[in-house]
């Protein structure tokens, strides 16, 4: 295996988080597959962030989405499968279906 450290110019963490008014669990909540119960369509309120290149051409991307590990731990624990956490990647100028 071979690490490479990134220039800082190729590197940037962007900080948010889940809570609250934008704490919309998964695509499962969203009108697709809770057509009748409106007040359960809360996925579109997710935070949305748009990554935009300075170039045409074909470039690779990494990103990596993370949470304080000791924090989750306990509850990690305890319901694996309701804290697992993800993403979506959509093209730009494309609304999800």
């Amino acid at each position: 295996m071979e690490i490479e450290k990134l220039e800082d110019s190729r590197n940037q963490v962007i900080s948010g988080k889940w809570d609250g008014p934008s704490s919309g669990g998964c695509h499962l909540y969203d009108k697709e597959y809770e057509p009748t119960k409106q007040d359960m369509c809360t996925w579109v309120r997710n935070p949305k962030y748009l990554l935009r290149l300075a170039t045409r051409e074909q470039v690779e991307v990494k990103i990596t989405l993370s949470r304080p590990e000791k924090a989750w731990k306990k509850s990690i624990g305890a319901n694996l499968v309701g804290c697992m956490i993800g993403f979506y990647v959509y093209p730009g100028g494309q609304n999800p279906t």
